[in-house]
């Protein structure tokens, strides 16, 4: 009943994009102040169709060149320099405190997603691609990291290249976690893909992943996403397709398609964990079912953004893997957004309803993901799954509705599973057979049990087996 691994192990929620965060150090050239090759050999590709606000490639070198060295200034918090390279129309935005202030407050806010050696924490710089949109932001909205994506979308390519994680993280294997994964391949061995179930939102103990897993990564030629997170959330054409879709276009607000006791309960839910918005009432019912799922997560000590996919696609896009979609943003939209108001009104509720006891759910599926208990994931997708008919809340419900409420929820948890699954299938098969080497990462629930990929692609004929580490 309480839909939670749809969240965790199933669907991406796009509503939680506007804020990723990794685990990362730099590697060693960064703090110099001087774009890597990668970023270099970026900028001198052939150029690809851009809006015509797009800066021209020596534009594009010297405005990348003069915001790493800004961002290496104030990693450094050299905040007097900074403030000297700052438009003024900016620096008087600050307020009293001047940068130093605005950057405290920017870390309070933000959390620490970036380690370096020096055991300092910082936001990821990459977002700083144009700081004066940043800090603008930061005071005009009291949101530190939300909606930043306006821009040039070269620059925030260059510093995504530059900035996320490198070697000396991607292999480092601190973590004791011994998540599940599979090598799948054809009868004479000729041809060869990973399977690895996700799980959508973690912390930082995850990482660093074991040595057989960044190896199996390591080895792909490519990485399969349910879609690229990183994609979606830096190309603005992509961040507002996914925003857009979340926001009611008609007038209405959320107040016109929740009952009202299960609205003034979600509002007295987040008001209560300081994650409401007045802002927040022309979001959808599915927007409303994730915000209320990720605060919950969030009190299980979860962030999507530690989330594997997250993480994986942020390495990605460092090491210049070329990265595949299974599906997309908007396949993923269109799914939820055909899911009835009157099935997210229920979750709504029924989550606020049993939130405790959904923060132990989460946390026990998270200690099962983390020491690969498949026995254990499995049970907790199921129980998951289920309507319980018995429980209190069905009072306010006439057996009509609840009528109603089992088969809509049973028509989703086939869309959500089974027919994905069958595409996903599908899509595996066809990478298998091309020959390339891929590394088939998507939520968990889609992997295991009777039918999962692992036990699809047996049907299917592939030699499918458990790597052991």
């Amino acid at each position: 009943m309480k839909r939670l691994f749809c969240l965790v192990l199933c669907a991406l929620i796009a509503l939680s994009g506007a804020s990723c965060k990794v685990v990362a150090k730099p590697e060693e050239t960064a703090g110099t102040g001087v774009l890597s090759p990668t970023v270099t050999a970026y900028i001198t590709a052939e150029p690809t169709e851009t809006p015509d606000t797009t800066p021209g490639t020596a534009q594009a070198l010297d405005y990348a060149q003069e915001t790493v060295q800004f961002i290496d200034m104030l990693l450094e918090e050299d905040y007097t320099g900074c403030e000297e390279r700052l438009d003024p129309m900016v620096l008087s935005q600050l307020g009293a405190g001047g940068l130093e202030q605005m950057w405290e407050a920017v870390i309070a806010e933000c959390g620490p997603f970036i380690r370096y050696e020096t055991g300092r924490t910082y936001t990821r710089p990459y977002f700083l691609y144009s700081y004066t949109t940043v800090f603008c932001e930061f005071e005009n909205s009291g949101i530190a990291v939300t909606a930043l994506y306006g821009g040039d979308t070269v620059i925030q390519s260059l510093l995504i290249n530059e900035y996320l994680p490198h070697s000396r993280l991607v292999y480092e294997t601190s973590s004791e976690a011994t998540p599940l994964i599979w090598k799948a391949a054809s009868d004479d061995g000729s041809r060869e893909m990973y399977l690895m179930g996700s799980f959508h939102l973690a912390d930082e103990s995850l990482y660093g992943m074991p040595e057989a897993i960044m190896d199996a990564y390591t080895a792909s030629d490519a990485l399969a996403l349910e879609y690229d997170l990183v994609e979606a959330a830096l190309d603005l054409a992509l961040y507002l397709e996914g925003q857009t879709a979340l926001v009611y276009t008609d007038g209405s607000t959320i107040k016109d398609h929740l009952r009202p006791e299960t609205y003034e309960k979600a509002v007295a839910f987040l008001t209560g964990q300081n994650a409401y918005n007045e802002a927040y009432d022309s979001i959808t019912a599915t927007g409303w079912n994730s915000l209320v799922s990720v605060t919950i997560a969030g009190l299980a000590g979860l962030d999507s953004n530690y989330g594997v996919d997250m993480y994986f696609a942020s390495l990605a896009h460092a090491d210049g893997k070329k990265i595949l979609e299974v599906e997309s943003q908007k396949f993923q939209q269109d799914l939820l957004g055909s899911v009835s108001e009157e099935l997210w009104d229920f979750y709504i509720s029924t989550s606020i309803d049993y939130y405790l006891d959904m923060q132990d759910q989460i946390k026990a599926m998270y200690q099962a993901y983390f020491t690969g208990n498949e026995a254990a994931l499995i049970e907790l997708i199921r129980e998951d799954e289920e309507i319980d008919t018995e429980d209190p809340a069905f009072v306010a419900y006439t057996q009509e509705e609840i009528a109603r409420l089992i088969e809509e929820n049973d028509r989703y948890n086939s869309l959500l599973m089974a027919e994905r699954n069958a595409g996903m299938l599908n899509t595996a098969i066809g990478y298998l057979e091309s020959g390339a080497t891929v590394f088939f990462l998507v939520g968990a629930a889609h992997i295991l049990g009777e039918i999962g990929l692992v036990s699809l692609l047996t049907q299917a004929g592939y030699t499918v087996e458990q790597l052991v580490y």
